[in-house]
């Protein structure tokens, strides 16, 4: 009896499947999946083409795995990655590599800026749902980011303002200030390097004739000086100003700055 019953049930699940296959083969092609009317197998793809971005973000810069934990804090928009046991093998870039950071289950996080041998190893300049990167955003960034300070704080009666908030814009590491007409850049971190093609782009926006760049890697009031002593690492980029001392307006009001001496400009 029991052999007979065996015999019933694989009877039984064999009609199931013809029945399928002839289903399957009533289907038109315009009913059918977009693998389907291709003639390729269907792999399972998501209907929405998320797997199609997921495997263009992919394919389009080596990743780097990431914790769980570091995963879920970047999701909610932390910029940066401090390196911890989980982080991947950080040995396969180099400085200003970009990387599109992976949860352990492999899934996109975010597109960063790699810097390996920092304890911030990687610091963002793009969602995982946002658009894949062009090859050199970073000068469109700064323009948009000095249009908006143009409209919201420049005026007639100032000229002394922020016109870059590094990973505020996009552009992690790099604040751009204005004194008149000059441009201070500071760097805090040797990423920023490669935002450098940005420099010419905000002089000509802004109407300005010289550039300033000085390095702030590192807290320097930690070492013990005072702001007033401090000092960092800077030079003349592009164009020159001979004084030290120059005037500025805010809300009609004028300072005096010192933009590229220490820790203190003068005005904040």
């Amino acid at each position: 009896r029991s052999s007979g019953r065996h015999r019933e049930v694989t009877l039984g699940l064999r009609g199931q499947r013809q029945r399928c296959i002839r289903a399957r083969a009533r289907i038109s092609p315009t009913q059918g999946s977009k693998s389907a009317r291709s003639g390729q197998p269907d792999s399972g793809a998501d209907p929405r083409g998320n797997d199609d971005r997921r495997r263009s973000r992919k394919a389009s810069h080596r990743s780097l795995k990431v914790s769980a934990a570091t995963a879920r804090i970047l999701r909610a928009g932390h910029p940066w990655v401090i390196r911890d046991g989980d982080t991947g093998d950080l040995g396969l870039f180099k400085r200003g590599d970009l990387a599109l950071l992976v949860d352990p289950r492999g899934e996109p996080v975010a597109t960063a800026l790699i810097e390996p041998t920092a304890p911030s190893c990687a610091r963002v300049v793009a969602g995982a749902a946002d658009r894949p990167l062009p090859s050199d955003p970073w000068v469109g960034r700064a323009l948009a980011a000095a249009a908006k300070r143009r409209r919201n704080v420049a005026s007639a009666d100032t000229n002394a303002y922020r016109v870059i908030h590094g990973e505020a814009d996009g552009l992690p590491g790099l604040f751009v200030d204005r004194w008149n007409d000059v441009l201070v850049a500071t760097r805090t971190t040797p990423l920023a390097e490669a935002f450098t093609p940005t420099y010419s782009a905000l002089l000509a926006t802004t109407g300005c004739s010289a550039l300033w760049e000085q390095d702030h890697f590192s807290d320097l009031r930690a070492k013990g000086a005072t702001p007033g002593s401090a000092t960092r690492q800077g030079r003349w980029v592009i164009g020159k100003v001979e004084q030290a001392r120059w005037t500025v307006l805010e809300s009609g009001l004028s300072y005096y700055v010192e933009p590229t001496a220490g820790l203190t400009h003068g005005l904040y």
